[in-house]
């Protein structure tokens, strides 16, 4: 549907008993917790953005930047986790309009990062895509296109016909 865009991100983990999960309020810094976060900015604006953080146990948080400034929150996105044996995998569902959009429509360009915050070793680790983009912040954003059905691609544009659907 082009009213909302499905992400899921599956994260390797060998000890998922360790996935450090205390924040239990939405917007309790969740971040601080073994988490998956999604940078998304549907717009040209440079400093604007809107940021989906989920931890192992459901907690959502979120952030909004509008011209380099906090902005008031939407808070209709959802997300749902899972833990398998050796992974956990974070589910969002991201109405159009959370992102100031009235559609999710094809061949639509989106900024995107996507973010784990992996809390289980005694040293944090964070991993990002793009990979080389810093973690956090307004830049480091990669061009991704609403294809069909619902899906983004991040092509190398030079090869085009091989995954587009006009092709």
């Amino acid at each position: 549907d082009e009213k909302n865009l499905y992400m899921a991100v599956a994260c390797m983990e060998p000890e998922p008993a360790k996935l450090r999960a205390e924040a239990k309020l939405r917007n309790q810094q969740v971040w601080t917790d073994d988490c998956v976060e999604i940078w998304l900015r549907a717009g040209t604006g440079k400093l604007d953005f809107d940021q989906f953080i989920v931890n192992s146990i459901d907690t959502q948080g979120d952030y909004r930047m509008r011209n380099g400034r906090e902005a008031e929150r939407k808070n209709t996105w959802q997300a749902k986790t899972s833990k398998g044996a050796e992974r956990w995998t974070a589910e969002f569902t991201i109405p159009a309009a959370d992102v100031d959009l009235d559609a999710f429509r094809h061949g639509d360009r989106l900024g995107l990062k996507i973010g784990r915050e992996d809390h289980t070793a005694p040293e944090t680790g964070l991993a990002i895509w793009p990979a080389g983009a810093p973690y956090a912040g307004f830049d480091g954003f990669s061009a991704v296109y609403v294809e069909d059905p619902n899906c983004v691609a991040a092509p190398a544009l030079e090869d085009r016909k091989r995954w587009s659907a006009d092709a």
